[in-house]
């Protein structure tokens, strides 16, 4: 593979295009959240601060956009093809990095209140799925024994970009415009072929997509873009791997145990392991979706030795 296909990528498109870009990032980042919020942040009348986190878990794919507004806010944002139900956990693991790396360790043991930016996350959709124009995801829908009043929570506001109904898409050219050139290379390049992701980024330049901006930064485009490819697709494999080993290695464990359990039993221990192997990197309903059963049988078949 080429070695501008890498797999450890240090940005995303997303990053760059809201927040790195030397040229527009912090102008397209200040768009955008002023229209999620109705409000008039300019750079000439606020401090932006990127807070990038360079070595968390899924660095090989992208890391989170953090922009901090004038010492007060510090928002975090992400673009997602597939919804991960894990980002209100990621989005903490983020947080406390940012904290850590903002107050002085000294000052944690003040007696009076060391005050800390307000938080906002945020996660941009437009992938194949169905989702609702808003949706929320929260930390407490993942813990063990739910409550209806958790003593640690985060919310993640899901923004599905793909809905040219939300108000702050009409209002935010950049997000539009971003939305429909990620639509377009998704739509006609081949994820299996590197060359093809290129070939179609391209095409989108001479299309106009991303004006400007392409034409200054198509290499390093092709270089976000197409490892992002090749991540889904390694996932993908990952995914096809476990379930075709799980069926195998199930199947000989339960012929193994006796012939009258036969084959039944060999297919019901293969996808105990399959939904085992997929749970490790996968949630409990993303299982059940892949595999076409109800997440009540993910359980069952979780606790299967």
């Amino acid at each position: 593979m080429a070695d501008n296909i890498s797999r450890e990528i240090k940005s995303s498109l997303f990053i760059d295009y809201f927040g790195i870009d030397e040229v527009v990032g912090k102008q397209n980042f200040l768009e955008l959240y002023n229209a999620i919020h109705d409000t008039h942040y300019t750079l000439e009348n606020c401090e932006l601060k990127l807070r990038i986190i360079d070595d968390t878990v899924y660095k090989t794919y992208k890391n989170d956009l953090g922009m901090e507004i004038d010492g007060h806010l510090v928002v975090l944002m992400e673009h997602q093809s597939t919804i991960n139900n894990n980002m209100p956990l990621r989005f903490l693991e983020y947080i406390t990095r940012i904290y850590s790396s903002i107050v002085p360790g000294r000052a944690r043991y003040l007696i009076g209140t060391y005050p800390i930016p307000t938080p906002e996350f945020f996660v941009f959709y437009n992938g194949k799925s169905e989702l609702p124009a808003i949706s929320e995801l929260k930390l407490s829908d993942a813990f063990i024994d739910s409550t209806d009043n958790p003593t640690l929570e985060l919310k993640v506001k899901i923004y599905n970009i793909g809905n040219t109904d939300l108000p702050f898409v009409r209002k935010c050219d950049k997000i539009r415009e971003y939305s429909n050139f990620i639509n377009y290379v998704y739509e006609n390049a081949n994820m299996q072929d590197p060359d093809s992701c290129k070939e179609v980024i391209h095409q989108a330049k001479l299309k106009g997509f991303l004006p400007n901006y392409l034409e200054r930064k198509i290499t390093e485009v092709e270089n976000m873009l197409c490892a992002k490819y090749d991540y889904d697709l390694d996932i993908q494999v990952k995914q096809e791997e476990a379930f075709a080993n799980g069926l195998k290695q199930g199947i000989q464990q339960g012929i193994s145990q006796g012939i009258e359990k036969g084959i039944s039993q060999g297919l019901e221990q293969g996808l105990a392991y399959s939904v085992k192997n997929l749970l490790e990197s996968m949630s409990i309903e993303q299982v059940a979706s892949a595999l076409k059963i109800t997440t009540e049988r993910v359980k069952e078949l979780s606790v299967i030795d």
